[in-house]
Order: structure tokens, then sequence, then C-alpha cells
């Protein structure tokens, strides 16, 4: 089967950078390299500003310029595949129609779970919570005000996704769904997906940042300071390590006077806050272990990706995709979600394994000379895109 010559990238920036938004420039220059043209159709949560929380609700459920916008779009550049990345609140399920109408295939890539979660990561309280999944109406996430922590825009997701349910968009609009690893493929067709639609890829970095040799002896976190992320974990953990490891904690987010509050009182922690990408490539190069603390589900974290390229192992919670993307004793460690004391043992048993961490150190590098490289990626996406034009 012929390449396809143009594909349209469709995505929703979010009004903070995100991983998804990597994933989507990473994907873009990648089959820019690979000579496809590439076309991209983009809106940005800045806008919702600017048109209210009745606008936006109403460009979640169905966006009537995004529709004729896209058609447009897929008339003058002659698309042959429309990839989707993030489509809410801006885009809308709008897009799937408008590809549809011209016989585009349609392959949508899952960042997270607001199919079925209009919080988006099955998370509430500090805990795993699927009460929403596999309701016809996710009514608890109303009470909760589980969106933006409001009721109102919570109604809003939950109704768009009812909605959407019950014109079967999900089950016969998208011709391929993509997810980072095979817990969310699960997770996925579980909750009603076609099984033979949902399709595992990786997330990639495409540039090798080259390996490090964790000179410097320090332990690292790299994200943003919030509740989900687990920050709370990890420095509650640093008071039982106390002055035996040093922790550096780069990002920022919601959580920052807490953060810097909380660090200032402990032994051994440095908080650098939001550092650019190279500073934090140089930081994993020189650190001992990447901590990924996180209370959700996760996706496919591309700072996983980069620690292990520079050949740094992680010491992450095991729950969700987290248990699988790292390998116990290999990759890295895991330790029981919130729970500071067995992080802390883990910090320890990491500190006395002089030659074991050397060979995770080995491992970790391999793992992603194996699966998350740019070339791996690009064939498998150009399968992908494959599949979805012989379905279509």
């Amino acid at each position: 089967m012929a390449l396809p010559h143009s594909v349209l990238l469709i995505h929703n920036y979010y009004q903070r950078p995100g991983g998804e938004d990597e994933v989507f420039h990473s994907e873009s220059s990648l089959l820019r390299e690979k000579g496809h043209g590439v076309q991209l159709f983009t809106r940005h949560n800045n806008s919702v500003a600017t048109i209210g929380l009745g606008g936006t609700a109403r460009s979640m459920l169905w966006n009537s310029k995004v529709y004729r916008e896209v058609q447009e779009t897929v008339r003058r550049s002659r698309t042959e595949i429309g990839h989707c990345h993030n489509i809410f609140p801006l885009i809308s399920p709008s897009v799937y129609y408008a590809l549809d109408s011209s016989r585009v295939p349609i392959v949508q890539t899952l960042h997270n779970y607001r199919l079925r979660c209009p919080g988006a990561t099955f998370l509430r309280n500090g805990a795993p919570c699927e009460k929403c999944a596999k309701l016809r109406f996710a009514w608890p996430s109303v009470v909760y005000g589980c969106y933006r922590e409001s009721r109102v825009a919570s109604l809003a997701v939950a109704t768009m996704s009812t909605l959407h349910r019950a014109f079967r968009t999900w089950d016969s609009m998208v011709d391929v769904y993509t997810v980072a690893n095979g817990f969310m493929r699960a997770k996925f067709v579980d909750l009603g997906l076609p099984q033979d639609r949902v399709i595992e890829k990786p997330n990639f970095i495409r540039i090798d940042p080259g390996v490090g040799d964790g000179a410097s002896s320090v332990f690292l976190f790299v994200g943003r300071w919030n509740f989900e992320k687990g920050i709370s974990t990890l420095l509650d953990a640093w008071r039982h390590v106390g002055g035996r490891a040093r922790l550096i904690i780069a990002g920022d987010g919601p959580m920052r006077d807490c953060v810097v509050h909380r660090a200032s009182l402990l032994p051994n922690v440095e908080v650098l806050g939001w550092q650019s990408h190279e500073d934090i490539l140089s930081l994993m190069k020189r650190s001992s272990a990447l901590i990924v603390p996180s209370l959700w589900y996760e996706g496919s974290p591309l700072v996983i990706i980069e620690a292990y390229a520079t050949s740094l192992p992680v010491i992450a919670s095991d729950v969700g995709s987290l248990s699988g993307l790292i390998r116990d004793f290999e990759t890295g460690l895991h330790f029981q979600p919130g729970d500071s004391l067995d992080l802390a043992s883990k910090i320890d048993w990491f500190l006395s394994q002089g030659p074991r961490v050397l060979a995770m150190r080995r491992e970790a590098r391999a793992e992603y000379e194996a699966k998350y490289n740019a070339e791996a990626n690009y064939v498998r996406l150009i399968k992908i895109y494959e599949r979805a034009r012989c379905r279509k």
C-alpha cells in the first residue's frame, strides 16, 4: 500500500504545555522528516476565556465552525489520513464527521481517559475512581465537579460523552485508536471500545539525547507540582530519607508555595522550578534515578522515556500504566502509590546496591533502544495508518 502523502494532524492545546503537545509536535516533525505532507489543524484553550463557559460547552458538543473548516482543509490539501490527538473542548467530535464526509480514514490517539471519565484521570480524592466509567451518564462527575472543579463544566463533558455514545460516534467514526501502553488498551477495551481498533503505540522522543553516567548521585523529580503527580508523597518520603540522599525537584504547578515551603524544612532537597528541556536532560544524565510518585493511572509520561534514553533508572508508583512501563529491579523499582515509607525504603535499597544500579542503567537504555526510538515509532505509525485506510 502506498504511503500517505498528506496527513492532517489535529490537536487542541492546553493552557499549559503538556505531554500531549510534545507528542503531537514530535509526530508532525517525524512525518515531515520522512517526506510526508503534513497539515496542522489546532485550537488553543486560551480561547476559553474569550468565549466563556457557555460557548465552550457548545463547542464541546459540536463545533460547526470546525466542521466546515476541516472539510475545507481536507478539500484543499487532499488529506489522506486524519490523525486526531486532543479534541476537547474546542474541536469536538464534529471533526470526525467532517473527515468521514470525505471518506478520510480517522486515527485517534488517546492521551488520557476523557472518553469514560470527565476528569480524564480516573482519580478523585487521591485514589483511583472509576464510578463513571460504565455509566450511561456520568452523574457522579457532576456531583463532584470533576472537570475544572466545576459542576456546570462537568455536566457539559458528561452530556457530550453520553450523546456521542448514543450516536455511536466512538464506535463507528474512528477507524483506529492508538494508546501508549498495554494498560490503557486493556482499560479502554474493557470499557467498550472495539478490541480490534485499539492499537498500542508507545510514545517516543525524536532526538536521542545520549547516555549519562549518574555522576552527581542525586535523585530527581521532574513534573507538574499537583496532587495527582504525588509530590506530597515524595516530600513525605524525604522526611524519612533525611540526609542520606539528595533530591532535586524540577517543574512548576499549583502546589508551588507548598512545595517550596516544605522543601525548605528538609535536608538535601533543592527546588529548581521550571527548567529548559536541555537542562532537564542534563540533570537526568547526572542523576542516580528519576522518581515518579504519581497517584493516577498516567498515560505514558515522556519523562520516563527520556530517563531511559539517558540510561536513568526510574523509581515509580506501582499503579496503572507505570506498573508496566517500569520493570521491577530491571529498569527501576516500584513502590506502593501514596506510601512514603515504602518509597523511602526503595531509596535506601538503591543507595546500597552499586553493581545492581549499574545493571539497571544498562537495562534502561536498552528499553529505550528497543521501544521508544523514532525509527521504531515511525514504522508502527505507518502500519496504523495502513490499517485505518484498509478499514475505511
